[in-house]
């Protein structure tokens, strides 16, 4: 079965889920129906809410096992992540405090491996400051800045990026940094594609950043719109349609 499906949501990612359940998922076990008609449910009592940080989408993710099922779960649930990532759902924290998390994994120059999610302990806040302060970067302590962080496979945070929501469609990205040490081995490419991959996936459509680091981000899509009052990239066009 083919699936075609347009990756601009026009009307609203719930409408995306319905497609696939009443497609795909048509013939799925009964457990599988259940978990997708539960996520639904979920979808419509929270509609403000992004998908990916509901616990019934991890439950579903769990009960898929043939690879076709998780390759078109992908497509569903990550609609402008090219097939060749694959984003993972994590459910984390206590029995009676689960939620769920987004992590990729990324590649620098040298082939070394890292992991991107978003920060889980205060601990983790702070070494990303830290690495701010250490670049000469002096960010503010805000309680509306959101944060993507770098790992290497020690576990050790060496890079991240900082926005916040400027409304529903549009994020204003303030801050990225990767660690001294790891400088020249292009991580900052990947993290901004993995970043605003991660955004177009949760439903925003535009990013903006500043002036600082103009050429880095000229060459990762951004443009000068004086509208805007910096520099700014389109994020639902991230990828081409694709039939999954």
């Amino acid at each position: 079965m083919i699936i075609a499906c347009s990756t601009d949501d026009a009307q609203g990612p719930i409408s995306r889920y319905v497609l696939f359940r009443h497609t795909w998922f048509r013939e799925a076990s009964a457990p599988v129906r259940d978990a997708l008609d539960t996520l639904l449910r979920a979808l419509h009592a929270a509609p403000d809410r992004v998908a990916t940080d509901l616990i019934e989408i991890s439950e579903l993710q769990a009960l898929l096992e043939a690879p076709e099922d998780l390759r078109v779960f992908q497509r569903m649930v990550f609609p402008h992540s090219p097939a060749a990532h694959k984003p993972v759902l994590l459910t984390v924290g206590s029995e009676k405090d689960r939620h769920v998390v987004v992590g990729t994994e990324i590649t620098d120059k040298t082939g070394a491996v890292y992991t991107v999610r978003v920060p889980l302990a205060p601990a983790e806040y702070g070494k990303l400051y830290r690495l701010f302060f250490k670049a000469g970067y002096y960010k503010t302590i805000s309680e509306q800045d959101r944060f993507f962080i770098v790992f290497d496979e020690q576990e050790q945070v060496i890079g991240g990026i900082s926005w916040n929501e400027v409304d529903r469609r549009v994020i204003h990205l303030n801050g990225i940094v990767v660690a001294a040490s790891l400088l020249g081995r292009g991580i900052s490419s990947v993290l901004i594609e993995d970043c605003c991959e991660r955004l177009a996936n949760m439903g925003y459509e535009t990013v903006k950043t500043l002036f600082v680091l103009r050429p880095f981000f000229e060459r990762h899509g951004f443009y000068l719109d004086r509208r805007w009052g910096g520099l700014v990239r389109p994020l639902q066009d991230q990828v081409e349609d694709e039939d999954s």
